[in-house]
């Protein structure tokens, strides 16, 4: 790994984080299911496959670069902490639906967004 790039996902990183606060902020509910953190991480994972299989292809230092602001960006450790928090306040299924359903979407965003350059692809 170059200096450029170690540089660019550690200051990807750090912008990416920012970004996920402030949208958790933005967009908070008290006591409620964490629909910031959810909508952060589908779109990161949709972001990321975009930039794996466009980006990377072609401009690998510019994949690299949203690699790491979307490491940043997503967070599977404020999922788990909803998913305890909601269990510890006895929203049982709310706690499973956060852990799982967040597992679901993810997959199906990755999924999505290869599909999308491989529709790209075939134009």
């Amino acid at each position: 790994m170059t200096m450029w790039e170690t540089l660019s996902i550690a200051l990807g990183g750090g912008l990416g984080a920012g970004v996920r606060w402030v949208i958790d902020q933005s967009l908070r509910t008290p006591r409620g299911f964490p629909w910031a953190i959810l909508l952060v991480n589908v779109t990161g994972c949709f972001a990321m496959a975009l930039a794996h299989f466009l980006i990377e292809p072609v401009a690998p230092h510019i994949a690299t670069a949203l690699a790491g602001f979307l490491g940043g960006y997503t967070t599977f450790s404020t999922v788990n902490v909803g998913a305890v928090v909601l269990w510890g306040e006895g929203r049982r299924l709310g706690a499973v639906g956060n852990a799982a359903g967040t597992l679901a979407a993810c997959v199906a965003a990755s999924a999505l967004g290869w599909l999308a350059v491989v529709g790209l692809a075939a134009l």
